[in-house]
């Protein structure tokens, strides 16, 4: 009867204890979002553009290259509704992308203008650092957070694109999977 007596206040003890612990926690920092658009681009919806070239992509017959004939890749241009100033954004990208050597700045670029054709910030998602292999395709998956005291106009576009610098190699995207979310951080409990 002791025994039983001892187990039960036990038990009961490690379950108060448990439940002082959860109820007591501090609450943690998370980030929820709110989906804007998503938006696929590969180069077989693209007319024209310079960067597009035809032969072995990662799906369809076409892709975009980047190299010494030019720098820029195909820019997406997102239109930031007013309703958004000072809120924070977050640009997620989901690419395939080939890389002719891994020693180069290959970037995808983010650029937030003011409508005027002026950039305010920039941000970029260095392939370097999720390429391994060259002359592969690779899924990179990425974003990047726009903090909302950038967002402070009327009218502020932001501009996607593949980018690189030096053009001494090349850089290939394709199947471009673009999402813009608004997000916050909020305390919750765990």
């Amino acid at each position: 009867m002791k025994k039983n007596y001892f187990k039960i206040i036990s038990q009961t003890l490690v379950v108060t204890v448990g439940l002082v612990f959860t109820f007591c926690a501090p609450p943690v920092e998370v980030e929820k979002s709110n989906l804007l658009e998503k938006v696929v681009l590969n180069a077989e919806d693209t007319i024209a553009h310079p960067s597009k070239r035809e032969g072995d992509a990662h799906s369809g017959k076409s892709y975009w290259r980047v190299d010494s004939n030019g720098v820029y890749g195909l820019v997406y241009i997102y239109q930031i509704n007013d309703t958004l100033i000072q809120e924070d954004m977050k640009v997620k990208i989901n690419t395939w992308v080939r890389v002719g050597a891994l020693n180069h700045d290959q970037k995808y670029a983010i650029s937030i203008e003011d409508g005027k054709g002026t950039a305010l910030n920039w941000s970029e998602i260095n392939f370097r650092s999720h390429v391994g292999e060259t002359n592969k395709w690779v899924n990179v998956i990425d974003s990047v957070i726009i903090p909302g005291n950038i967002i402070n106009l009327p009218g502020m576009v932001l501009k996607t694109f593949s980018y690189n610098p030096d053009a001494k190699s090349f850089l290939d995207c394709d199947d471009t999977e673009l999402s813009f979310y608004n997000v916050e951080k909020v305390m919750e409990k765990q």
